[in-house]
């Protein structure tokens, strides 16, 4: 990674800020990619070829679950991520003179 001046909370606040925006661009190219396949089986880049697959998920519906069976016996099917940190930023707010 290319070292730079900015503090690094700084720095992470503007990468996020480009990740927002490349993310944006990804659904907007995702959608038209979508279009221009129509019906066939994929579409085809100078450099790069894409297919697409419609995919659903199915979830549990877990306030449904314990209604039914109870909140203690739900629970004991609970099981715990690993830890992990999250970072949150906010703009620093200039002090008024």
């Amino acid at each position: 990674m290319p070292q730079t001046n900015r503090h690094p909370v700084d720095e992470l606040v503007d990468v996020k800020a480009r990740i927002a925006e490349l993310t944006k661009r990804e659904k907007a190219l995702k959608e038209q990619v979508i279009e221009m396949i129509g019906d066939r089986d994929a579409v085809g880049g100078d450099e790069n070829i894409a297919t697409v697959a419609l995919q659903s998920r199915k979830s549990l519906d877990r306030k449904g679950l314990e209604k039914r069976f109870g909140k203690d016996v739900i629970a004991g099917f609970d099981r715990e991520s690993v830890p992990f940190y999250v970072v949150r930023t906010t703009p620093r707010v200039a002090d008024a003179a």
